[in-house]
């Protein structure tokens, strides 16, 4: 059990340091890596004009992330109006 909470605890931080030197300063000062579970990443965007310009490049930060933090795997990015 220790093992695997490990694990996803250095997941999750390689995805929130892939996260931030993936997206401008600006974008990213509008959303936050909410969840992580398997192949998903939850995301909360604070606009929807935000969470649009994230939609288009969904396919690239999906593929970016996976280059930066390969262990995670993740298949899709679920975006989320919220604070």
């Amino acid at each position: 059990m220790v093992e695997r909470v490990s694990v996803r605890h250095e997941q999750t931080l390689q995805l929130e340091q892939a996260w931030a030197e993936i997206l401008s300063p600006d974008l990213a000062a509008h959303c936050r890596i909410d969840e992580f579970s398997p192949g998903t990443l939850k995301v909360v965007v604070d606009g929807p004009g935000y969470m649009h310009e994230l939609r288009l490049c969904k396919k690239d930060l999906c593929s970016e992330i996976n280059r930066a933090a390969p262990s995670a795997k993740i298949r899709d990015i679920k975006l989320v109006i919220g604070h």
